[in-house]
This record gives C-alpha cells, sequence and structure tokens, in this order.
C-alpha cells in the first residue's frame, strides 16, 4: 500500500501516474541490459577483443573499430568509432561521442557529453542537458585527459596527459594544461605517432 502511495505522488492522475511507473521499468530494463553487456561481459578482460567488438556493435554502438581495451566503460550506445582507432583500458565514454579514424585514445580518457544548465538564479537544473564531443582523424588524447561536454577535437591534434580540455581545439596543434591551452603547431602532416 505504501508503494502505490509513492507512485500516486509522482502525478496527480493515478493512470498518469502508472504510465510513468511502468515507463520508468522498461527504461531500467533497458539500461540493465546494455550495461550488462557492453558494460560488464565485453569490459570484462576474460573477453577477446574480437566478441568484445560484436558485443558493443550488438547493443548499438557504431564501432568500426576491433582495438577496444578491457575495462572501457559506455555511458550509452550514442557512440561512433572510426577505422584504427585504439581505446585503451579505464576509459569512460558517455553517449554522444564521435571519434574519428586512427586515433589513440589512452588509458582512463573521460569523453563527457552531460551537463547541467544554470537558471537565472545560479541554481543548477537536476535535468542533464547533453552536448556532443566529437574528435577528429588522427588525434592522440593522453593518459588521464577529460574532455568536457560540446568540445570538438581537431583532425591531428595531441591533447596532454591530463588535461582538460573546455573549449574547441584548433587542427594540428598541441594541448595541456587545466584547463587546456594551445601550444605549439605538429606541422603540416600532424603525425602523431
Amino acid at each position: 500500500m505504501a508503494l502505490w502511495s509513492q507512485i500516486r505522488n509522482l502525478a496527480p492522475d493515478p493512470e498518469l501516474a502508472g504510465r510513468q511507473l511502468l515507463f520508468s521499468i522498461v527504461e531500467d530494463f533497458r539500461r540493465a541490459k546494455f550495461d550488462l553487456v557492453a558494460n560488464s561481459i565485453a569490459g570484462s578482460s576474460l573477453v577477446p577483443r574480437s566478441i568484445r567488438f560484436i558485443s558493443l556493435r550488438s547493443v548499438g554502438l557504431n564501432i568500426a573499430t576491433p582495438n577496444i581495451r578491457n575495462g572501457v566503460r559506455w555511458g550509452d550506445s550514442r557512440v561512433s568509432i572510426g577505422r584504427g582507432t585504439f581505446m585503451e583500458s579505464g576509459s569512460y565514454v558517455q553517449g554522444g561521442v564521435v571519434i574519428g579514424d586512427e586515433c589513440l585514445i589512452g588509458p582512463r580518457v573521460m569523453l563527457l557529453t552531460s551537463t547541467h544548465d544554470f537558471n537565472i538564479d545560479g541554481i543548477f537544473s537536476s535535468h542533464s542537458t547533453s552536448s556532443p564531443v566529437e574528435i577528429g582523424r588522427r588525434c592522440w588524447i593522453g593518459a588521464g585527459a577529460i574532455i568536457l561536454p560540446g568540445v570538438t577535437v581537431g583532425s591531428g591534434c595531441v591533447v596532454a596527459a591530463g588535461a582538460v580540455v573546455a573549449h574547441d581545439c584548433e587542427a594540428g596543434y598541441l594541448y595541456a594544461g587545466v584547463p587546456a591551452r594551445k601550444g605549439r603547431q605538429l606541422g603540416s602532416q600532424a603525425t602523431v605517432w
């Protein structure tokens, strides 16, 4: 009986409250299935890369490379990774991320797309919004770097280990620091390895 009174508090209309509860349960099961396959099974060190590749694609990730190490955590399936890209262990990728071809993503990199807006009084909203992250072709994102929501990293960039990237990165440059700042140009070929 106490559960039904809590459900009724979700919406003044009992029918609407029931639909909200049903939607919530369905969404929780959908999320649990994704987490089981993408983060538990595919994330295991006991799973070979080829099986990890198939498993991640089976839950909707648009991945064109089998070079994903164990222990990468996925926020949701709205992720696209190009051919020849390598992603190391311990990274976290929220949904809404596009990574180009032939990139190197170091260990413990965080690609974040979720943020919270502030109202006119400066109080943040409890509802998150999403701003996509895009990483161009042949980029190298160093260990522990954090790419914040809405950032585009231009092709041929190197983001140094531990950098926090809050603004777009111009193609072919080195970015380092907290917050990351543009450093030297990497040359016309933008060869990073």
